[in-house]
């Protein structure tokens, strides 16, 4: 997509527009890592794009994986303090909890983590809905322990 699919959604105030720019999906590198003319790779060019061409009502939110060895905190550095991020493959999946440390902006916020099968489909043996609450509720003291090191 470009500017003629992102810019119209950007324009819409009201409403949060999230961007793939890194995905943890096994064979994304085959789209995302590649290296373009200047040796950055795809998703690294979407991230500028995102932050610094479509964001024009800070309404923009980029996803990133938690699982493809990211340098967190140099990416950090390259979105805005007030921009919220996606952060994916926690759980399940086997991300890293320090991600989140290091995409927190200057507040200790501003980063969603979304572990959909660490959570739905806990290895608990307990009744589901007692599985799930205890999943969610583990994975929120992890989180906040990482936010806490910070």
């Amino acid at each position: 997509m470009g500017d003629d699919v992102v810019i119209p959604l950007a324009e819409l105030v009201d409403k949060s527009i999230v961007v793939l720019v890194k995905t943890s999906n096994p064979s994304s590198g085959i789209v995302q890592d590649v290296a373009l003319q200047n040796g950055q790779p795809l998703w690294h060019h979407v991230l500028n794009l995102v932050v610094n061409r479509w964001n024009c009502n800070t309404n923009m939110i980029p996803v990133l994986s938690s699982t493809v060895g990211l340098n967190m905190m140099e990416i950090r550095s390259l979105i805005p303090d007030r921009m919220p991020i996606l952060l994916t493959g926690v759980g399940a999946q086997g991300g890293n909890y320090a991600d989140l440390r290091n995409l927190l902006n200057s507040e200790g916020i501003g980063v969603f983590v979304n572990s959909s099968r660490g959570i739905l489909y806990s290895q608990s043996q307990q009744p589901w809905r007692i599985a799930i609450e205890e999943a969610a509720v583990g994975l929120k003291e992890a989180l906040n322990n990482e936010r806490r090191i910070r």
